[in-house]
């Protein structure tokens, strides 16, 4: 176990620099990559513990991976082979969510489950669609570990998800690939977009419109042939969103984040910012893999509190922990509105926060699904965190200690590997005072940390 000293900055952040590599289009890209006709080369690919537990699945049923001057390479088997040994994701819900999918109709048997955490959370809700299309998947209890059987034929569905989820989604165009028929997909709000991004760029046919302001029908024919290609992955704005919260908090900073994709149904925390008075800019703005990227300024302003509004919540789910510490800096009230998805991610985010923040000396109540955050300038700080197992968690404290009055403390900051292994070394290189120690090492002698193993060369030594 490992904890983190986020000691109180003395200067601003300042610098340019890269951030990893988009999570969730690192995974699409190595599923895509691998029912594709011919090899792929991707490169930027995130080297992250989630993204390593899809590409360690998709090996164990014959995709083969080798690595060439950057590049992951990518190569389809001929026929995909039923594993032996059952396939073991860890801590990364898309890469469960989305195998279900990519694999239910590819005619093998596999078992599939994950660490504790992820065993806790839902897979009915991409499991019951799939059911719905003759995937043939038995879950314990609606959870992880899940037996897909081998089913001769898939089926076009007409569905309309629930609650919004992209990993639904994703599941269900991935499945549709082996699928008789064309399946229609209706988001009452829509989410994010990487998979159709991603299955055009590779070739394939897919109408996305819309039907109202927030919603959006997706329709896709099956049996499409995807083509190999060079996939170039942008910086993650789930990332970069941590770099940007904390040089807004700290007066005289001034950051530039290079080549961060920008897709409007991830700018929701980018569209807060503006709104609360950042001095924000995208600059260099192109495309890569059919998404829109740019290299993102900020320049410290004076930031004022506001209401999130509901319909923009799905375009920053995953940024909702960092923005709710930079809600605790201002002084004002904050109010998150419709907040239940957060409580099946890694941990249940919403109390996470809420515990965590009441723990620095910030005033915080949940009111059904929404928080509300009653900032001030000077956040006491001194709180001891834990992470429970949630990287988001981990990283949005260790920023929260920066611009707090006193130091603040997580314990599992080991899990930040899963989605930003160089978190420290990247913040320290705008200036930031980041530690990771052993719980056991004292304070006064915290060993800079955060580079880790090289990720291709352990997984090619597998």
């Amino acid at each position: 176990m490992a904890s983190i000293l986020a000691a109180k900055n003395k200067t601003p952040l300042s610098g340019s620099v890269l951030v990893p590599g988009d999570k969730s289009m690192s995974h699409r890209a190595l599923m895509l990559a691998s029912v594709a006709k011919g090899t792929s080369s991707i490169h930027g690919l995130l080297a992250s513990d989630d993204v390593f537990a899809t590409a360690q699945a998709l090996k164990q049923v014959g995709v083969v991976f080798s690595f060439d001057r950057g590049s992951w390479i990518v190569t389809p088997p001929a026929y995909f082979e039923s594993p032996d040994e059952m396939i073991d994701v860890g801590n990364s819900g898309t890469s469960a969510r989305l195998l279900m999918g990519l694999l239910c109709g590819r005619g093998i048997d596999l078992r599939l489950t994950g660490d504790a955490s992820l065993c806790r959370r839902p897979m009915r809700r991409a499991a019951d669609p799939l059911r719905l299309m003759g995937a043939k998947i038995d879950l314990i209890d609606d959870k992880l570990p899940a037996q897909i059987h081998s089913v001769a034929e898939l089926s076009a569905i007409d569905y309309a998800p629930p609650v919004a989820s992209a990993q639904v989604k994703s599941a269900l165009l991935l499945a549709s690939l082996c699928a008789k028929g064309s399946t229609v997909i209706v988001e009452k709000t829509a989410t994010r977009d990487h998979t159709e991004h991603m299955l055009r760029y590779m070739g394939a046919r897919i109408v996305s419109e819309a039907i109202d302001t927030y919603a959006r029908r997706i329709t896709f024919d099956g049996y499409q042939q995807i083509i190999g290609s060079q996939l170039n992955i942008p910086g993650d704005p789930s990332s970069a969103a941590f770099l940007l919260a904390a040089a807004a908090m700290i007066p005289g900073s001034d950051v530039t984040l290079k080549n961060v994709m920008i897709n409007p149904y991830r700018n929701g925390f980018i569209d807060c910012l503006k709104d609360m008075g950042a001095d924000i800019a995208f600059e260099s703005v192109a495309t890569a893999c059919g998404e829109d990227v740019a290299n993102i300024r900020l320049r410290y302003a004076p930031l004022s509190a506001i209401s999130v509004p509901a319909y923009r919540v799905p375009s920053m789910i995953d940024e909702v922990p960092i923005f709710a510490v930079l809600a605790a800096t201002l002084h004002g009230q904050t109010r998150i509105p419709n907040l239940s998805e957060l409580r099946f991610k890694e941990s249940d985010r919403l109390q996470s926060m809420a515990n965590g923040l009441s723990a620095c000396g910030v005033a915080v109540d949940i009111l059904g699904d929404d928080l509300l955050i009653k900032g001030v300038a000077y956040v006491p700080g001194g709180g001891v965190i834990s992470a429970s197992l949630d990287h988001r968690i981990a990283m949005s404290f260790a920023i929260l200690g920066l611009a707090a009055q006193e130091p603040v403390f997580v314990s599992g900051a080991e899990t930040i590997s899963s989605s930003f292994p160089q978190f420290f070394t990247t913040m320290q290189r705008l200036g930031a005072d980041l530690r990771l120690m052993s719980e056991s090492e004292p304070i006064r002698t915290g060993r800079h940390a955060g580079q880790g193993a090289d990720f291709a060369d352990a997984f090619f030594r597998r």
